[in-house]
């Protein structure tokens, strides 16, 4: 496995573990899952290229539509949670209430 592999990987898992850790807020949730989704492009790409999959060459740009959707929609609620509690704690949402 040749070493750009392993970084990419390395990047996933690190961004895995960051949510994991910092999932109380959202914002740094929002940032890690981005984080996961560069390292999946990266990856999705460096396959593609390497591999030489012609009818794979889509992948990338639909993983990016994919990434960019997940984005906006994290900071539609981003926005929407700071305006109506004032702070982006994940934990404090009482996602019951109707």
């Amino acid at each position: 496995m040749p070493f750009i592999y392993i970084n990419v990987l390395l990047a996933y898992f690190m961004s895995l573990l960051g949510l994991l850790i910092y999932r109380s807020h959202l914002m740094s949730s929002l940032l890690c899952l981005e984080g996961m989704m560069l390292s999946l492009f990266i990856m999705a790409t460096l396959m593609t290229l390497n591999m030489h999959l012609t009818l794979m060459y889509m992948m990338p740009i639909v993983l990016l539509v994919f990434a960019a959707c997940e984005a906006a929609v994290g900071l539609a609620l981003l926005v929407l949670i700071s305006n109506l509690y004032g702070l982006d704690y994940v934990q404090n949402l009482n996602l019951l209430q109707c």
